[in-house]
C-alpha cells in the first residue's frame, strides 16, 4: 500500500507540469484523472465522466484555503429517484400495460394507488417520474471558507478503464514490429486529453470488481509514439485520438528490426528426441516497448507467442522459447560413470539432430550443480575448451549438418555427501 501511494506521487509530481483542465492517465488496470482550476467562488463543482466506477475516498486536490469541505454527490439511480419522490405522485406503467397514478410510500418501493387506495409492493413494470430532475454523473462539492487565490489541483482513480500492449512481429528480408495499443474504457472520457503510462505500479488500495473487456474497434492509425514525458519510473504517451467508451485499438509503432534467430537446447534429461526452443534477440532497441503479449510470424506463417516485460531504448529483447523446431532435435541423459570415496563423477550426454538439409547452429544451454569439478567437454569425441560461469551456467554453440547428428558430452566431479 505505501508503495503504491508513494508512487502514484511521484507519478502527479511529473504530471503536474503538463496540466491544462481536465486529462485521463490510462493505466493497466486503472486510470487517473488529473485537472486543474481557478474557482472564483465559495462553491465549485467537479463533475466525474459518465458512467465513471470510482472510490471518492480516493480523491485528493491540493491548492485548497483550510477548512475546506468536499462533498459527494452520486448519480441518480431508481432508488434516489424514488427518494426524490418520496410522498409524490408518479405515473407507473404496469407490466400488462396499464398505466395508473401512484402515490409513493416508501423507496423499496411501495406504491399506493390515488384512486383506489391499493398498495402496491415491489410491482412489476418501470416507473416514470414527472419533473424530476436526474443527476447522470457523480460529482465532487467544493465548499470554501473564502474563495481560493491560486489553481486548484485535484485528481482521482477511476477503476473501469485499462490499457495493455500487444505486438506483432514478422520475421522476413524485411522484418518489422507493429505494437497496438488496446484500451478499454467502461466510462465515457468526453473530450479529455488521454494518455497511456507504462508502469510497474500496483492499484491504491482499490476492491475491484471484474473487468469484462469487450471487442474491440480497430482504428489503424499511420503514427509512431513517442513518449510525452518518463522517468525512471513512468512512461507515458499522448494518444493521438481521443478514446471512446468501451475498446479502441490504436497502432502505435511500426519500425524495422534486424533480429538474430538463435536455436537454443535446454535439456530435461528426458532420453528422448524434443524439438529445439526457436529464440530471437533484438540489439541495441531504437524505441521503447511497454511490457505486453508478442505474436510472432515467419513470413505469412504463424510461428509463436511469448510475452515481454517494459524495455527502454538502448536495451537488448529476448523472446526465449516461442516455438519448437521441427527439423532440429535433441535428447539428452545424465549418469554416474564413476564413484571414489571423496566424489561422484558424472556424464551428460547431448545428442543434436538435424533433419533438415543445411547446416544450422545449436546452442546447448544448460547448468551445473554447485561445488561442481574438473568438467570436460567432448565434441564427438573430440575435446573442446569449456567455459563455465561463476553460478554453473555454460553455454556450448554446435554446428549440426544436414542430415546428421552430433554427439555431446559433458564430464564433471562433485564431493560425495555422506
Amino acid at each position: 500500500m505505501k508503495k503504491a501511494i508513494l508512487m502514484l506521487v511521484v507519478f502527479l509530481l511529473l504530471v503536474s507540469v503538463l496540466l491544462a483542465k481536465e486529462r485521463l492517465f490510462i493505466f493497466s488496470n486503472f486510470v487517473v484523472l488529473v485537472g486543474e482550476a481557478t474557482p472564483s467562488t465559495e462553491t465549485f463543482v467537479v463533475k466525474a465522466p459518465l458512467n465513471a466506477r470510482l472510490d471518492w475516498q480516493n480523491f485528493l486536490a491540493t491548492g485548497l484555503p483550510e477548512s475546506t469541505q468536499i462533498t459527494f454527490e452520486e448519480r441518480d439511480n431508481l432508488e434516489t429517484l424514488y427518494e426524490k419522490n418520496l410522498g409524490k405522485r408518479i405515473r407507473f406503467r404496469f407490466s400488462w400495460g396499464e398505466e395508473r397514478e401512484l402515490y409513493v410510500v416508501s423507496t423499496i418501493p411501495v406504491l399506493k394507488d390515488v384512486e383506489t387506495g391499493a398498495i402496491y409492493y415491489k410491482p412489476e413494470g418501470y416507473a416514470i417520474f414527472p419533473e424530476t430532475e436526474f443527476i447522470s454523473e457523480d460529482s465532487f462539492v467544493f465548499h470554501f471558507p473564502v474563495a481560493p487565490e491560486s489553481k486548484v489541483f485535484y485528481t482521482y482513480v477511476i477503476t473501469n478503464g485499462e490499457w495493455n500492449a500487444s505486438y506483432m512481429i514478422r520475421f522476413d528480408e524485411v522484418s518489422m514490429i507493429t505494437g497496438y495499443m488496446s484500451i478499454n474504457l467502461e466510462f465515457d472520457p468526453g473530450k479529455r486529453e488521454s494518455y497511456v503510462v507504462a508502469a510497474d505500479i500496483p492499484e491504491p488500495g482499490i476492491n475491484m470488481a471484474q473487468l469484462v473487456r469487450g471487442l474491440y474497434k480497430t482504428e489503424a492509425m499511420d503514427f509512431a509514439a513517442q513518449p510525452e514525458a518518463q522517468s525512471p519510473d513512468f512512461i507515458f504517451y499522448q494518444l493521438p485520438v481521443n478514446p471512446v467508451e468501451g475498446g479502441s485499438k490504436v497502432a502505435f509503432l511500426s519500425k524495422e528490426i534486424s533480429p538474430v534467430k538463435r536455436y537454443v537446447y535446454r535439456p530435461r534429461f528426458l532420453g528422448s528426441f524434443t524439438g529445439v526452443s526457436i529464440d530471437y534477440e533484438i540489439e541495441n532497441l531504437p524505441f521503447d516497448l511497454p511490457a505486453g503479449a508478442v505474436q510472432l510470424y515467419d513470413g505469412d506463417r504463424y510461428s509463436g507467442y511469448t510475452s515481454i516485460n517494459t524495455h527502454v531504448k538502448g536495451e537488448t529483447l529476448n523472446l526465449i522459447n516461442v516455438a519448437k523446431s521441427l527439423e532440429l532435435t535433441a535428447k539428452s541423459k545424465e549418469g554416474i560413470i564413476e564413484r571414489t570415496y571423496k566424489s561422484l563423477k558424472y556424464q551428460r550426454v547431448y545428442v543434436l539432430k538435424n533433419a533438415g538439409s543445411e547446416s544450422k547452429e545449436v546452442e546447448i544451454s544448460d547448468v551445473l550443480p554447485v561445488g561442481a569439478s574438473k568438467v570436460s567437454l567432448y565434441v564427438d569425441g573430440e575435446k573442446e575448451k569449456l567455459e563455465i560461469a561463476e553460478e554453473g551456467d555454460f553455454e556450448v554453440k554446435i554446428i549440426v549438418p544436414g542430415k546428421d547428428e552430433v554427439t555431446v558430452t559433458v564430464e564433471y566431479s562433485v564431493p560425495k555427501n555422506y
